[in-house]
C-alpha cells in the first residue's frame, strides 16, 4: 500500500510542469490524483492499525488526519478555487487544521509503542531536543515567513496557525527522539521527514500566497504529497508494540511515564 502512495505521487508529478490544456485534465490531476495520495495514505494507515506490528492505534489517527486533509482539498478545489475572491479563512482551513491534533496524538502513540518506562534523564534529553528544534525552526523558517504576512486578524491567525502547528509537531517528534534515542529508527525518521516536508510546504505557501504567486497543481504541492507518502510508510515500518513490565511503576517514575510525551511541546 505504501508503494502505491509513492506511485500516485509520481503520477501527479507528471502534471506539475506542462500538462494538456482543459478543465478535465486539471480536475484529473488536482482533484483525483492529488486526493488519491491522501486516500491511499489513509487506507495504508488504517491497514496498519489493524496490525499491531505496524503502527497500531496510531494508524487510525493518521488515517483520520489524511481524510480530513482530503476533505479540505475537495472543498478548496471544487468550491473555493473557482471563486473570484475565495473566502479566507474557510471550511477548508478548519479541515486542514484538524490534521495537526490528530497527527500529534499519532506521534505520541507511536512513541508509546516503543518504550515501557521513561527515566527522568531521558525526559530531560527530550525536552532539550524539543526546545532546540522549535527554536531553530522558528529562527530559520517561521520568522522570515511572518515578515510578509498581511490581512485582517482572522486571516493572520489562520496563516500563523499552519507553520506554528508544524513547528510544534516537529518539536514533539524531536523531543520523542531525544527521549527514546530513535536515530536508527527508520519509522520515526520517515515520520520526521514527512513533517519537515509539510512544514516547508506551508512556509513556502505563505510567501507565494502573500504575493499572489501560488498556483494550484504546481511543484509546491509535491511537498505535501511527499509528506503523506513518508508518514504512511512510517506506519508500515513501525515495530511491534512494547508491552509494559509486570506491575505498575511507582513514585516519581509513574509521574514521568504519564506526562513525558506532552511536556516537550510546552
Amino acid at each position: 500500500m505504501a508503494l502505491s502512495v509513492f506511485g500516485a505521487v509520481a503520477l501527479f508529478a507528471t502534471g506539475v510542469g506542462p500538462r494538456p490544456a482543459g478543465s478535465a485534465w486539471d480536475l484529473g490531476y488536482d482533484l483525483v490524483l492529488y486526493n488519491a495520495v491522501y486516500l491511499l495514505g489513509a487506507a495504508g494507515c488504517w491497514r496498519g492499525a489493524r496490525d499491531r506490528a505496524a503502527g497500531g492505534s496510531a494508524g487510525r489517527w493518521l488515517a483520520a488526519a489524511f481524510l480530513a486533509s482530503a476533505a479540505g482539498n475537495v472543498v478548496y478545489t471544487v468550491l473555493l478555487a473557482r471563486l473570484a475572491e475565495p473566502m479566507y479563512p474557510s471550511v477548508a482551513d478548519l479541515l486542514y487544521l484538524l490534521y495537526y491534533p490528530l497527527v500529534y496524538v499519532a506521534v505520541a502513540r507511536l512513541a508509546r509503542d516503543r518504550v515501557a518506562r521513561v527515566r527522568p534523564s531521558m525526559w530531560l534529553d527530550g525536552l532539550i531536543g524539543a526546545l532546540g528544534a522549535a527554536a531553530l525552526a522558528i529562527a530559520v523558517l517561521l520568522a522570515p515567513a511572518l515578515q510578509g504576512m498581511q490581512g485582517g486578524p482572522a486571516e493572520l491567525v489562520t496563516n500563523l496557525a499552519y507553520p506554528v502547528a508544524d513547528v510544534l509537531l516537529l518539536a514533539l517528534l524531536v523531543g520523542v527522539g531525544g527521549v527514546l534515542g530513535l536515530r536508527s529508527d527508520r519509522a520515526m525518521l520517515l515520520m520526521a521527514a514527512g513533517l519537515v516536508c509539510n512544514l516547508c510546504g506551508d512556509i513556502v505557501y505563505l510567501d507565494l500566497e502573500a504575493t499572489g504567486r501560488y498556483v494550484e497543481g504546481g511543484p509546491l504541492d509535491l511537498t505535501w504529497l511527499l509528506s503523506v507518502a513518508c508518514i504512511s510508510l512510517a506506519v508500515r515500518l513501525s515495530p511491534p508494540h512494547t508491552a509494559p513490565p509486570p506491575g505498575p511503576p511507582s513514585g516519581r517514575s509513574a509521574l514521568v511515564d504519564r506526562r513525558v510525551l506532552a511536556v516537550p511541546v510546552l
